[in-house]
């Protein structure tokens, strides 16, 4: 059989902290982890961040059930319990435009050659 090789990235855009590591995981498992580029990251029409569920109640598939309560600890993070319940149990995730993520994170991956004409 040909071996089949790899060149290039695929680049993976996930915000739920437990998909990432399911991810990252794989990645090792499989022998991709030069190849698959594990972002952990939202993406959305302006770049900021916003909170994802996190911790122990948090499972890998059902996370979104959470991110309501994360909204809503996030509004309310200045209060004392407010912002207990928010460390405990939402993880701040930096969120990015695409255009904002092409430039940011995937040109340290990408390398383009320049020829000079004569």
């Amino acid at each position: 059989s040909t071996p089949i090789t790899r060149t290039g990235h695929v680049f993976c855009i996930e915000p739920m902290p437990q998909t990432v590591q399911r991810l990252s995981k794989s990645a090792q498992i499989l022998g991709w982890a030069d190849e698959l580029i594990i972002t952990e990251a939202g993406i959305a029409k302006e770049s900021g961040h916003a909170y994802f569920p996190s911790g122990t109640k948090a499972k890998a598939g059902v996370e979104n059930q959470g991110m309501g309560n994360c909204d809503v600890l996030a509004k309310k993070k200045n209060k004392k319990d407010g912002k207990k319940l928010l460390d405990e149990h939402c993880r701040k995730v930096p969120v990015y435009s695409l255009d904002d993520y092409a430039q940011n994170v995937t040109t340290k991956y990408i390398t383009t050659t320049v020829q000079k004409k004569d």
